[in-house]
């Protein structure tokens, strides 16, 4: 799947939509009006070798990404870290993990994508939720990988 079509499937359709990218000059972010122009500019960055991370929701106006500017949400992220030193020591180790609690708690097998020696795990929403919608779902889901064992970046 290519970016813009990744994206597209995570993400609200109105909105800005955000970058951090990790610089030798320290942290920048970016907002962009579409996704099209998201796409360009993630892929841009990692052309110039930066490490770059989206968010997964959209943003109401440029300069901050603090919950009370989020516009919407379509979808609820876990990122399972793995390698040296990290919860899991491969991506498949963190996939089995993943694919137990999944079946653990029945619910349907999200979207991944491997991010390097991890992965993100997707669950795509019906529709777009507010962020005082989404929040209880994300944060029932967190406990939920918690209380079953399943290591998760807490940030996420």
């Amino acid at each position: 799947m290519e970016t813009k079509e990744f994206l597209q499937r995570i993400l609200p359709q109105r909105g800005l939509y955000v970058i951090a990218v990790k610089t030798t000059n320290g942290m920048q972010q970016g907002f962009f009006g579409s996704i099209e122009e998201l796409t360009n500019a993630i892929e841009g960055s990692e052309k110039r070798g930066n490490t770059t991370y989206y968010a997964i929701g959209s943003y109401q106006e440029k300069g901050s990404r603090k919950q009370d500017n989020v516009r919407g949400i379509k979808t609820i992220a876990f990122d399972v870290d793995c390698g040296e030193g990290k919860p899991y020591p491969n991506a498949k180790a963190g996939l089995k993990a993943l694919g137990e609690f999944v079946q653990a708690i029945d619910l349907p097998m999200p979207m991944v994508v491997f991010s390097g020696t991890g992965i993100h795990a997707y669950w795509l929403l019906d529709s777009v939720a507010a962020p005082d919608v989404w929040k209880p779902y994300a944060v029932a889901m967190k406990q939920a990988a918690q209380s079953h064992g399943l290591e998760i970046d807490p940030v996420v």
